[in-house]
């Protein structure tokens, strides 16, 4: 499961910033999951279309 809160902003018309929150958590843990812990992390980049 994972919760995200996220933020996008336009440069321009067709060029965004976008930056992310997460928290993301297993229910069944396997290998290096044993303790069942939660992870958090961040991230962001810069999106476009393609054409």
């Amino acid at each position: 499961m994972r919760y995200t809160l996220g933020y996008e902003y336009a440069l321009t018309p067709k060029l965004f910033f976008s930056l992310e929150f997460f928290s993301s958590h297993t229910f069944k843990p396997i290998d290096f999951w044993t303790s069942n812990t939660w992870s958090h992390g961040e991230t962001f980049g810069i999106t476009s279309p393609l054409f």
